[in-house]
């Protein structure tokens, strides 16, 4: 399943479920973008350290 198809469906069972996953699964989705965006940086980095090396 594609990942934003995934997102979708949790998106989607959320607003059908309790508030606490009406809360939790945008709070899910803002977590993992936040993991990818530090590790971008995290791997920019790296690539920049390296070439100074």
């Amino acid at each position: 399943m594609p990942f934003w198809e995934m997102m979708k469906e949790l998106y989607a069972n959320a607003m059908h479920s309790t508030p606490a996953a009406f809360v939790g699964a945008p709070l899910i989705f803002i977590y993992f973008a936040w993991i990818m965006y530090r590790a971008c940086k995290q791997i920019q980095l790296f690539i920049k350290e390296d070439e100074h090396h």
